[in-house]
């Protein structure tokens, strides 16, 4: 009974503290006790060493501008989160490790400069205020590919290549890790806030549960916009919603030839690792990821897993990198939902999936290249076996348009488990530009004793003439005549496709339809939900590389 009364009055207790703490960069004093605008703190540290209790609100003041990093070490609950978040009038608030200095070089001869100035592990650095372009090795240095690569470091020292001396120029990196790391933290809530910078992260959370990230920006000079480490025990209803994860990235590496190293300073805009149940990303807008846009990795050797995982309209995209941007289900996903989600203007990017018993529908794949630095990656989905058995989903209500490659690419991964297999393909749409011929086959089955069972059923596939081959199976080709009613020998069947160039699907993020009504229509007109679509589609690649 004793131990009854003194939790509840721990309860009461931190509901009647709970209390409202403000921080203005311009204004504040760590001195003040937090407690009003007008007595407001002024510091990252000050909050870092605050003894927080749940309910309590930290705000920041919008249009400041808050430089360093933290460890967060305190608890909310479940129905009393501690909350991050703004106050005030202007653009929302900037917390930022990003440092601008001067630093002292030394000449190494051949226009090769360096330094041993910046001890941390570095991903992006800009000189004068412009991102320049980092390099995987020193043989590197100086290669145009079109933009030219700059900069390498190797353990402590940092080598530039310049025709003119550096020292007295501007260098900005960012001097951390992550700006906010949490390990084993819970009932957290950051919205209405920008981030800049994190050599791992701008946000970084290792376990915890009931956590919201909320109409964010994210991913200027970060090598990840959030990383979610869930280590034993799953991590559970973690949120990401709203939140503008653009890596901000404006450097051209598009000549590099296949092989060349595909990432140059930022990596994935979300990285899921490990154990989670009941996640959700949605709302939110992807730009510029050199691996993945989102990437979700449940490592089955632990084993990890993740169960009931939705990634439910997002705008996923990538312009600006010549491999990357992809929405990617790894290992053990399962009973998970993708849907309305677009996929657009992406090299290499795709969506990539194992797992089992996952529904993907009415997402839009539109122009997506293969890749000028990775050989054979591109087109709409991809589902292998790299990790793991894969199979049991459902895949319908999408509309694939300029998929290069192929827009479903299905087995051929030779990982010793049980394949891929048992997925159901439905009412989905499949369309080209005919004047491109940048596609080999809307779908692209490789053949192999791990992969069997698949279904075909009431799918649009438009097409120009009846010899057009809808599939290739390990370098047979199919029309759609000599594909509809066959049965293969793995189980693999198809029935009830067909072709149209008029059909009404509500696709895509915030439901867009692709509208068509002739041949010289860009992708670029996009009505609203429930208008009718036409084709024959035109590719338009006006902004791209």
């Amino acid at each position: 009974m004793k131990k009854f009364i003194l939790i509840l009055l721990l309860f009461i207790n931190s509901s009647i503290y709970a209390a409202t703490y403000y921080v203005d960069a311009v204004n504040g004093n760590d001195s003040n006790d937090g407690l009003s605008p007008a007595t407001a703190w002024k510091s990252l540290s000050k909050v870092a060493s605050y003894p927080f209790v749940a309910g309590d609100n930290i705000l920041f003041k919008r249009g400041g501008k808050f430089n360093g990093s933290f460890r967060f070490r305190r608890n909310g609950q479940v129905d009393q989160p501690i909350t991050f978040a703004s106050y005030g009038e202007g653009t929302k608030p900037v917390l930022s490790c990003i440092k601008t200095v001067k630093l002292n070089w030394l000449s190494n001869g051949d226009n090769l400069w360096k330094t041993t100035d910046i001890s941390v592990p570095i991903q992006r650095i800009k000189r004068n205020n412009k991102e320049i372009l980092q390099a995987h090795s020193i043989e590197e240095l100086g290669k145009k590919v079109p933009d030219m690569i700059t900069w390498y470091k190797s353990g402590n020292t940092l080598y530039l290549y310049s025709a003119t001396d550096p020292n007295g120029d501007n260098f900005t990196y960012s001097e951390c890790s992550e700006i906010i790391l949490t390990v084993g933290i819970s009932n957290l809530v950051f919205k209405d806030l920008s981030f800049e910078g994190g050599n791992v992260a701008a946000l970084n959370a290792i376990s915890g549960s009931n956590i919201t990230f909320k109409n964010l920006d994210l991913g200027k000079m970060s090598f990840m916009g959030i990383q979610f480490e869930s280590k034993g025990k799953p991590s559970e209803n973690i949120i990401v919603d709203g939140c503008n994860v653009d890596a901000d990235w404006t450097l051209n590496y598009f000549n590099g030839g296949i092989g060349f190293k595909t990432w140059r300073g930022a990596r994935e805009g979300i990285f899921f690792n490990g154990n989670f149940n009941n996640a959700i990303i949605k709302n939110s807008i992807f730009k510029n990821w050199h691996h993945s846009g989102i990437n979700i990795w449940a490592n089955p050797t632990n084993p990890n897993y993740v169960n009931n995982m939705k990634i439910i309209n997002n705008y996923i995209t990538s312009p600006n990198i010549p491999y990357g941007g992809k929405l990617s289900f790894a290992g053990n996903v399962r009973n998970s939902e993708i849907a309305y989600n677009t996929f657009e203007n992406m090299y290499g990017g795709r969506m990539q999936m194992d797992g089992n018993n996952n529904h993907v529908h009415n997402n839009l794949f539109n122009n997506l290249y293969n890749a000028t630095i990775k050989y054979g990656e591109g087109g709409g989905i991809r589902l292998g076996n790299w990790n793991r058995e894969n199979y049991g989903h459902i895949i319908e209500y999408n509309v694939f348009k300029n998929c290069y490659s192929n827009a479903i690419d299905v087995g051929g991964t030779n990982h010793p488990n049980n394949g891929v297999h048992d997925i159901i393909f439905r009412n989905n749409v499949f369309e080209a530009d005919v004047n491109s011929q940048l596609f080999g086959s809307y779908i692209y089955i490789r053949k192999g004793d791990t992969t069997y069972n698949l279904s075909f059923i009431n799918n649009n596939f438009l097409t120009f003439s009846n010899n057009d081959k809808i599939l290739n199976r390990s370098g047979t080709r199919y029309t759609l005549i000599e594909f509809n009613g066959k049965n293969f020998d793995d189980g693999t069947i198809a029935m009830e496709n067909y072709s149209s160039s008029d059909y009404t699907l509500v696709v895509g993020y915030n439901g867009q339809v692709p509208v068509v009504t002739n041949n010289t229509q860009s992708t670029s007109q996009i009505d609203t939900v429930g208008t009718k679509a036409t084709g024959p589609f035109i590719m338009d690649k006006s902004g791209l590389h």
